[in-house]
């Protein structure tokens, strides 16, 4: 299957390998851009309906939706859609942030392959890391949680780093794991969820994540 086509690409320099998320608290809409080029003209738009618990990304090119994301009352997992591909990224683990999900956009033809969002830290810092099938990163997200603006930085590593359909996946899981860990640490209603959650295996590929807490 070919990757579709996307609006806003990228040159593929150092430069373009990471990018610098912003994000007005108050208007729930934000921002990406070339990490090094803090002028440079955004890539993607975004935007978090808070009544709908639902992210939505744009290309800042010609503001066609590159994906969705959204979030639950009760249960830890969560819905993304990238580029007409819906799935879901299931929670693994009860408290660590290990989350998995179906990924069409890390391989050459398309075939399905099972991606993990990991973590270690819930705190104002933390860092989390999106591993393939072979448990090697290839991406990685840098949050300050509790930052005005600039909201985190997204770095891409590995042979599609430079690929602009998965950079778009990449961007809409991220973001949406890192929205999904708000609002468990903040709901009361995710804790339950968590609490009553029964981590499972992802069905796609063989990815040896642990089960359980």
């Amino acid at each position: 299957m070919a990757h579709p086509e996307t609006s806003h690409p990228i040159e593929a320099t150092a430069d373009a390998r990471a990018l610098q998320v912003k994000f007005d608290w108050l208007r729930n809409r934000g921002f990406i851009i070339n990490a090094n080029s803090p002028d440079s003209d955004p890539i993607y738009t975004m935007h978090y309906n808070i009544l709908k618990s639902r992210l939505t990304f744009k290309s800042a090119v010609d503001e066609s939706t590159v994906g969705t994301g959204k979030l639950h009352p009760v249960s830890i997992d969560a819905d993304v859609e990238v580029h007409g591909r819906t799935g879901t990224m299931t929670a693994v683990k009860r408290i660590q942030p290990v989350y998995t999900y179906t990924s069409y956009f890390s391989s050459d033809d398309g075939s399905p392959k099972t991606m993990t969002w990991t973590s270690g830290s819930l705190f104002k810092s933390f860092d989390y890391v999106c591993l393939d099938e072979n448990m090697l990163p290839v991406a990685k997200f840098t949050s300050k949680t509790l930052a005005w603006k600039n909201m985190g930085k997204i770095e891409f590593l590995g042979p599609k780093a430079d690929d602009d359909a998965f950079r778009d996946e990449v961007v809409v899981t991220g973001m949406t794991l890192f929205w999904c860990i708000i609002q468990r640490s903040g709901n009361i209603f995710n804790l339950v969820g968590a609490a009553i959650h029964r981590p499972g295996k992802h069905k796609q590929g063989d990815h040896n994540v642990q089960q359980g807490a």
